[in-house]
């Protein structure tokens, strides 16, 4: 008995996938649903990366290196020169002399840090940004640990292998954050995500009841107080009971009913008025606000709205590509 009683709780309890500082808030009763996201952005106006450069070189803010794998795992860095060296290991050559004797070393003028050797256009104003999309008492929300400017990565002799992070900043072990910080936040810009409902490869699931997708584990909140829902085709708002069918078919497809003995009754099921589920939809589009809130070092989100696309039925045949159907603001 107490193997099938531990077998289901097992099946029927939330899983969380992993616990540390950063996402240990996931085991609260009132939060159904996380994944973590790492996602690069381009912030031009203003830089983000730049103007973190720029602080960490004046010696404003504190960072660190991180392990993008795992949320908690920091290494604070002792000095600004072991980030100089991390960027441009060869910026401290040897000086030899005629006879081949080392007479001492020599520094490089240029700061790597503004190297455009480095930080070249490709990755300029490329930060990479960890980030946890959580469901909470039916609210979707966001949080972001930190952020780390983007950096090119070359050899001893010269060729470039890739980018990499130069450091890491902008810890943050609050999710909340108050109408003052919001009002003296720098509004960094939007970005938008697309998400395959079909596939886990996008996120890392951290914690989850029946292996539910994002959009799964939301469907039972939508027609709360805290979201809205639109109809794309009239930018009409339309009440969650009434999504139905309809909105990816518009004809009126109609079956005949059978009755218990397997016989057909007079009544036939309009398929069109079934109610639409989850399952309808191929992939989500994410839309969120970015600020950076410079007195605390911080970096937030918010979720402005999310896209849900779907397959629609034209003359009984189906369509070649999704079309956005709905529009759910958050409020």
């Amino acid at each position: 008995m107490k193997i099938l009683i531990s077998l289901f709780l097992y099946l029927v309890s939330p899983r969380i996938f992993c616990q540390d500082t950063f996402i240990k808030f996931v085991s609260k009763s009132s939060v159904q649903w996380a994944a973590q996201a790492t996602d690069t952005f381009h912030f031009k106006t203003p830089n983000l990366s730049l103007l973190l450069r720029e602080r960490f070189n004046k010696g404003d803010i504190k960072v660190g290196i991180t392990e993008p794998a795992a949320l908690g795992k920091v290494e604070y860095v002792p000095s600004k020169e072991a980030i100089l060296e991390r960027i441009a290991p060869n910026r401290v050559k040897q000086i030899v002399d005629e006879e081949g004797n080392i007479t001492g070393t020599a520094i490089d003028a240029e700061n790597p840090l503004f190297s455009t050797t480095y930080f070249d256009s490709l990755v300029n104003d490329l930060v990479e940004i960890p980030q946890v999309m959580y469901i909470e008492s039916g609210k979707l929300k966001t949080y972001t640990a930190w952020v780390s400017p983007k950096y090119a990565v070359f050899t001893s002799w010269g060729q470039r292998l890739g980018i990499s992070n130069a450091f890491s900043t902008a810890f943050n072990t609050s999710r909340s954050f108050s109408s003052k910080q919001f009002k003296n936040s720098i509004l960094l810009g939007r970005s938008a995500a697309q998400l395959k409902l079909d596939s886990t490869g996008q996120l890392q699931m951290i914690k989850q009841l029946y292996a539910q997708n994002l959009l799964q584990a939301l469907w039972p909140w939508l027609h709360t107080k805290h979201y809205q829902i639109i109809r794309l085709d009239s930018a009409v708002t339309i009440p969650f009971e009434k999504l139905n069918m309809s909105l990816l078919n518009n004809q009126i497809l109609n079956i005949p009913k059978y009755d218990e003995e397997g016989n057909i009754s007079n009544r036939t099921v309009n398929l069109s008025a079934q109610p639409l589920d989850p399952s309808a939809f191929t992939k989500l589009e994410i839309v969120q606000d970015w600020f950076y809130y410079e007195k605390g070092n911080k970096v937030f989100s918010r979720i402005q709205h999310l896209v849900l696309y779907a397959y629609k039925y034209k003359n009984n045949q189906v369509e070649a590509q999704a079309t956005p159907v709905l529009k759910i603001m958050l409020k």
